[in-house]
């Protein structure tokens, strides 16, 4: 319905073609607009996740694992694709980048049991797995036994 509107308005001449904005204002390139925003946007997310990192941290101690931090929430789940999972990953993935591979394993083991549904992701955030293939569950379950971080339950069958 709104492109419709956006379509007549550029026919009847009230909207420029080339910066969909009203002609009585003044015009700037749609693409140039573009660029400044794409990296104004890179810098506000690096500081919203250093915040919200900063904030973490502060008030745990730790980053929470993602299975601590919203427990029930499946790992494919759209929850972890948008709003406070997202973010939280976001801020998840960024500490990581400053831990050490045995710190990492740490951090895993600190959350206590991993509930199987989160033990790939936990396998993938320690390194013990990686690329394209996914080893069997039953294989990444030993890898993480191997290092002392137990995996409970049973996978399910999705969100």
């Amino acid at each position: 319905m709104l492109v419709v509107a956006v379509l007549l308005m550029v026919a009847a001449g009230v909207l420029s073609r080339r910066t969909a904005v009203p002609r009585d204002r003044t015009e700037v390139p749609v693409a140039k607009h573009i660029e400044e925003t794409q990296e104004e946007r890179v810098r506000r997310r690096d500081m919203i996740i250093a915040g919200s990192l900063a904030e973490e941290l502060g008030e745990f101690g730790t980053v929470r694992m993602p299975w601590v931090a919203m427990p029930g929430e499946h790992p494919y789940s759209i929850h972890w694709r948008m709003g406070f999972g997202e973010g939280h990953l976001s801020v998840v993935w960024a500490w990581r980048r400053t831990l050490s591979p045995e710190q990492r394993e740490d951090a895993v083991r600190a959350a206590g049991p991993v509930p199987a549904d989160w033990a790939e992701w936990a396998a993938t955030f320690i390194d013990a797995i990686g690329g394209e293939d996914e080893p069997p569950f039953d294989e990444v379950k030993a890898l993480l036994a191997a290092r002392n971080i137990p995996v409970t339950g049973m996978l399910s069958m999705g969100p």
